[in-house]
């Protein structure tokens, strides 16, 4: 399994994305016969090697017959993947793109999510770009991928609808609550594909952690501006941090605050974690004279603690905080990808020594997946624990001792009189 690392300074697109991850390595002839398994006529696909301003790169292109072609719905397409004969994580991969931009657009026009139709959507080259870049992506086996801050353009762009100005309005909705980068460029970086691919495949975003890197893919998009239009994709090796991992130091804030409402509280919360807290929390109290209030507590590494001290300080309405350094033991933890009949799901493994004691599901995975399959939440938690339970057996030694547990409180039970 790979880790992966999206280098955004330049944007991203669909055609970025495939072009890069070709680039990286994988064939065209695998996905020639994917796409083939798609019920779509009237195009082909072009991929090449090319070289810009000295940097070796691939680029990807769809060339589509437009007189052969008409504008699909959300749940055309979604019903177009669900009949090709990809495999389960690439129809998973592909809905959950797809569906990031049908919430976009459902919400920009005003619309139901089934009957969102337009052009963009639906046109053949955005379905082969995200089946592509679903197909390619999901061979590459990624354990984790991150990403510099997303890069966004200015000025403007010639859409169905006529000219709209950069960002797009679909793009600025797809990456709401992400972090971005505004640049003098002035024409647009990230498109809504490439927003969508961003938000479907990202964990975490920030500078390239520290790590061997293995490979480097290049993906050139059309644009032949000054400067480069080329996403890079990083195969890297993560150095593992040289202090122990079961044991660390962390800073614990608190403070309680009587005169915000709940949602300045929650913007509070959300401000923490974007600025790098381990873990935010509030609590409900009563304070002097019996006034209900949040008492808020930020648990933080000791080298930020300045930092997000002064953000508290700044954001929220109290004139003081107080603090305290506290060890901590870990369990190392990992994350694996497990296979389920919903599509793949990204579960937290917790490991003592080299035991496997506890396995915990990601909620954004679950939420995906039971929003894709149209099932509840609690059905896709249920088939994982099956599926984690088989996978990650609880040890011998374990089970034995529950079992001499077991029997020493049937043998202390009271007999009943």
């Amino acid at each position: 399994m790979a880790d992966l690392y999206l280098d955004l300074q330049n944007g991203i697109s669909g055609d970025m994305a495939v072009a890069a991850l070709l680039s990286l390595g994988s064939t065209l002839s695998p996905l020639t016969e994917k796409l083939k398994t798609l019920e779509l006529e009237g195009y082909e696909i072009e991929a090449a090697e090319e070289r810009r301003n000295g940097i070796p790169g691939q680029t990807f292109n769809v060339r589509v017959e437009e007189r052969l072609q008409s504008p699909r719905s959300y749940a055309d397409i979604r019903s177009l993947i669900e009949r090709s004969g990809l495999t389960a994580r690439e129809k998973t991969l592909a809905q959950t793109i797809f569906l990031h931009i049908a919430e976009s657009e459902a919400r920009i026009h005003g619309t139901e999510l089934d009957q969102v139709h337009f052009h963009e959507l639906g046109a053949v080259d955005s379905i082969v770009d995200i089946v592509s870049f679903s197909v390619l992506y999901t061979a590459q086996r990624v354990r984790r991928c991150r990403a510099s801050e997303i890069h966004l353009g200015r000025g403007s762009t010639r859409s169905r609808h006529g000219i709209i100005p950069v960002p797009a309005p679909a793009t600025l909705d797809i990456i709401r609550g992400l972090p971005v980068q505004g640049t003098a460029v002035p024409y647009e970086l990230t498109t809504p594909t490439g927003a969508a691919i961003v938000k479907s495949v990202v964990s975490s975003f920030g500078p390239l952690p520290a790590c061997v890197i293995q490979r480097v893919g290049t993906g050139f998009g059309k644009r032949m501006k000054p400067g480069i239009n080329a996403l890079r994709v990083f195969e890297c090796e993560e150095i593992p941090p040289q202090e122990t991992a079961s044991r660390d130091l962390v800073a614990v804030m608190e403070l309680s605050i009587d005169d915000s409402t709940p949602q300045e509280i929650a913007y509070l919360q959300e401000r923490l974690f974007e600025a790098g807290s381990l873990d935010v929390f509030t609590t409900p109290i009563f304070m002097k004279k019996n006034r209900p209030a949040f008492n808020v507590t930020v648990i933080c590494t000791p080298s930020d603690l300045d930092r997000i001290a002064d953000l508290i300080l700044r954001e929220s309405s109290t004139f003081g905080l107080r603090y305290q350094y506290l060890n901590r033991k870990l369990l190392e933890r990992r994350i694996e990808t497990l296979d389920t009949r919903f599509g793949p799901v990204s579960v937290k493994i917790g490991l003592l020594g080299n035991v496997v004691i506890k396995a915990s599901p990601e909620y954004e995975d679950l939420r995906k997946a039971a929003r894709v399959n149209g099932v509840s939440l609690r059905r896709v938690a249920e088939e994982l624990h099956r599926v984690s339970a088989k996978r990650f057996p609880v040890p011998r030694t374990q089970t034995k001792d529950a079992q001499k547990g077991s029997q020493r409180r049937k043998l202390n039970r009271p007999e009943k009189e």
